[in-house]
């Protein structure tokens, strides 16, 4: 009787640069977060930048079309967006930054541009609360300026 033996890729895979990443957003949470609650403001901030990411090709039809009829079909968005969720903000993450002195009001802006889907997903991660605190330990346009720049496939 014949063995087999079930083995992994034997092509490692080369996380330095995602590891050295949140590293440095946990030095930018540290003072304002403990270090189990990093996670509270690392998972939504990396949704957040990969709807951004997907959505990036098609945003500028979908604020033109939001523009013409903010009434259209969320379905109908949907065709447009490419994807089953949206945003309508003029915002992204570098935009944000340019106006330091109201991100987190513009970042509010910016997240109820997303569609309801997307607005539930972040309600459930208690994004408002976050912040509300990163805003208050003044991190917010430290940690935004990270995530603008954070490439994700």
């Amino acid at each position: 009787m014949e063995k087999t033996i079930a083995t992994w890729d034997e092509q490692p895979i080369d996380i330095t640069s995602e590891a050295n990443f949140i590293w440095g957003i946990a030095k930018k949470l540290r003072g304002t977060y403990l270090p189990d609650k990093y996670g509270d403001v690392i998972i939504p901030m990396t949704i957040i930048r990969r709807f951004e990411s997907v959505l990036q090709p098609t945003k500028d039809k979908v604020i033109a079309q939001f523009e013409a009829m903010p009434t259209y079909p969320a379905r109908a968005m949907y065709k447009i967006s490419g994807y089953q969720f949206y945003n309508t903000s003029k915002f992204d993450l570098a935009e944000l930054c340019n106006d330091p002195d109201n991100i987190a009001a513009n970042f509010k802006a910016y997240l109820n541009g997303f569609s309801a889907d997307v607005q539930e997903i972040l309600q459930n991660l208690d994004i408002e609360n976050h912040i509300n605190k990163m805003d208050k330990g003044d991190v917010y346009i430290q940690l935004l300026k990270l995530f603008q720049n954070w490439i994700l496939v």
